[in-house]
């Protein structure tokens, strides 16, 4: 289905090497949307929509963006400018103050820090947290589309993110117990499931971002 049929607004995708790259521009094309990969400062303040994706170890992530001056100018352009930003997975995370992870402070976009998710390794419920999983909203935010019956996406992580501000948080996952799945603060969104991995749920987020 071609939801953004006539609109060529690109969409840039902050490129780390930490992250499948090439499964969020297939997922972004197959709803009609266009994409590219970015990878410097300027290529970020030239941004008018982002993605941050990226998995693996939130200490890691933070140097790779210091190492590249990256950091600072998402800070700049994504508070100044007011673009639209969706981080994924550890791009959700990124955003955060401060990660237990590494003991690493992130970009202080939100306020709000990444934990250990607090489960014991059982039959029942492991660490990482891997598989598909529901979302449930807890706003009617624009990023759920209402055509959709329920909210399920694919999940792989270890830690989450604890917001001190609960009013950004716009969608829970239970496992073992409820925590912050998706947060919104103003322009800045995030998810802690992979949309590129989400089939028809994933595509559904991608194309409401693509609207914001």
């Amino acid at each position: 289905m071609n939801y953004l049929a006539g609109n060529h607004e690109y969409i840039d995708v902050l490129d780390l090497g930490i992250s499948n790259i090439a499964s969020i521009h297939r997922m972004i094309s197959s709803i009609g949307g266009h994409s590219r990969s970015i990878y410097s400062e300027r290529n970020i303040y030239e941004s008018s929509k982002l993605i941050i994706p990226g998995v693996g170890n939130f200490a890691k992530g933070m140097d790779l963006l210091k190492s590249k001056s990256l950091d600072k100018a998402l800070i700049s352009h994504i508070k100044q400018n007011k673009i639209p930003v969706l981080g994924i997975c550890l791009g959700m995370q990124l955003m955060c103050k401060h990660s237990e992870e590494g003991d690493s402070l992130g970009l202080g976009l939100i306020d709000a820090n990444v934990k250990k998710l607090p489960i014991e390794d059982s039959n029942d419920v492991l660490v990482p947290h891997m598989g598909w999983n529901l979302v449930v909203p807890s706003s009617n935010d624009p990023i759920f589309s209402n055509e959709l019956s329920d909210y399920r996406y694919y999940f792989i992580h270890s830690y989450y993110v604890s917001p001190v501000d609960q009013s950004i948080v716009i969608g829970k996952t239970n496992y073992g117990s409820m925590f912050c799945s998706v947060y919104r603060s103003g322009n800045i969104y995030g998810v802690q499931f992979h949309p590129e991995k989400s089939h028809r749920f994933g595509k559904s987020l991608l194309s409401q971002f693509l609207r914001v």
